[in-house]
């Protein structure tokens, strides 16, 4: 129906700037990997190349606007956090990097907006996934470095996305330091994710949502202490997070958190030395 509006009236600009939010909405829906979603990745990069498609248009009418330099970032952070494969990488890198080419200033511009400083860091944090993945873990450790810098003014102070996204760049810290035998620094990493995940699951302990995240804080920490050669901890920590998980109600939750689910009950089954 939008789409309908827009082609009737091309000079709309807020039917435009409408249509970015609904296409980046439903890319959400169809494949954006820090929600629940439905797996469709190729769907999610098209309605996120139309989102891209038209911000840009917005951007280019006025560079003077701040509002529509940064709906253009975050149309491309979008398109880049999408699933790439192993065929488009690069080209998702590149997408990430000039959205954060795009929002850095205006978050240095906004100091005290949290919104923007959770939209940098989950940018930077995206990119810094892609860098793993394409075996670059110095250059991936430093981009979660600089997600978790970039929040860290409004996690302190208990801005909920903000400690959400602090607790994921901790994870992936102490996951990145533990597959590269960095196992001081990845123990390191676990424990303030545990600790600041406990204090995020206690400003609300009837979300679900909260309750999760906890409990893949303790599913990481499981992980750190079984590279470390420490099963007692690694399966203490997995009951942890499995009975955490227990807990849950909203099968959204429990989806987002399969596989973590699947790993930690596996980490069970090994034989272990302790009884």
């Amino acid at each position: 129906m939008r789409e309908d509006l827009l082609q009737a009236r091309p000079d709309d600009l807020a039917l435009r700037r409408d249509l970015i939010v609904v296409y980046g909405n439903y890319s959400g829906i169809l494949g954006m990997p820090w929600q629940s979603n439905l797996g469709r990745y190729e769907e999610a990069r098209a309605y996120c190349r139309r989102s891209v498609a038209l911000a840009r248009e917005l951007a280019k009418a006025d560079p003077r606007n701040m509002t529509a330099q940064y709906g253009l970032g975050m149309a491309l952070s979008r398109l880049g956090m999408v699933d790439p494969g192993t065929d488009n990488l690069l080209e998702s890198l590149q997408t990430l990097r000039e959205a954060i080419a795009i929002i850095e200033p205006i978050a240095g511009a906004n100091p005290k907006s949290s919104n923007i400083a959770v939209q940098l860091a989950l940018a930077i944090e995206y990119a810094g996934q892609r860098l793993g993945s394409l075996g670059q873990t110095s250059a991936a450790a430093e981009q979660y470095r600089k997600s978790l810098a970039a929040v860290d003014a409004c996690a302190v102070t208990g801005v909920p996305y903000c400690a959400l996204q602090a607790i994921r760049d901790e994870e992936l810290l102490a996951s990145l330091y533990a597959d590269t035998g960095g196992l001081r620094m990845a123990r390191a990493f676990a424990d303030r994710a545990v600790a600041h995940a406990e204090a995020y699951a206690n400003g609300d302990r009837q979300s679900d949502r909260r309750i999760g995240q906890l409990a893949k804080a303790y599913f990481v920490l499981a992980s750190v202490s079984r590279a470390a050669g420490d099963r007692y901890q690694s399966r203490e920590s997995a009951r942890r997070a499995l009975s955490l998980w227990q807990s849950v109600r909203d099968p959204n939750v429990l989806a987002f958190h399969r596989q973590a689910m699947e790993e930690a009950r596996a980490m069970l089954r090994e034989k272990s030395d302790f009884r």
